[in-house]
């Protein structure tokens, strides 16, 4: 990182927001670019499953939020992020740079990233942080400074590499 650029204003740095930010929108890229898990369904043969008329009006009634998601397209540069966020890279000297979330930075702090894990995972579903803290019965002041900490350790490690911010 250019210290004099950055003082400048010139260059932007990783912080634990942007970082917070790129873990869930890796996840989001992964949940939309995977396919189905698991066998085909049966085509030919009998309906998986079958509606009769009071399903289908009660499938109406339904709010649009909570049908099931429609796939969206994901660009080469989105999945490529992806995958050097959940799976790693190589630099530009051929080193293997581990994912974030099992740096042995990270690794180390291992209540941080628990709790980094758990809130990436809670926004991935739809589960709020406090429903989170309530069922496994955390404080949740303790939980956001420690995945907030954890984030911090990814955005240093990011700034001392020199990786620009998308």
């Amino acid at each position: 990182m250019d210290i004099v650029a950055y003082a400048l204003g010139y260059q932007e740095i990783w912080t634990s927001r942007l970082v917070k930010d790129a873990l869930a929108k890796s996840f989001e890229v992964y949940r939309d670019s995977v396919g189905r898990i698991g066998p085909r369904g049966n085509k030919a043969f009998w309906a998986e499953y079958s509606l009769e008329l009071d399903d289908i009006k009660t499938q109406e009634e339904i709010d649009e939020n909570t049908r099931s998601r429609k796939r969206g397209r994901r660009t080469g540069l989105e999945i490529q992020r992806a995958d050097m966020i959940l799976l790693g890279w190589k630099d530009e000297n051929g080193v293997h740079q581990p994912a974030w979330l099992i740096h042995p930075d990270l690794v180390a702090y291992d209540w941080a990233r628990k709790c980094l894990v758990a809130w990436v995972m809670c926004k991935h579903h739809g589960v709020t942080e406090k429903a989170l803290c309530e069922r496994n019965r955390w404080p949740l002041s303790s939980f956001k400074r420690h995945r907030d900490f954890a984030a911090g350790r990814i955005a240093h490690r990011l700034n001392l590499m020199g990786i620009e911010v998308w």
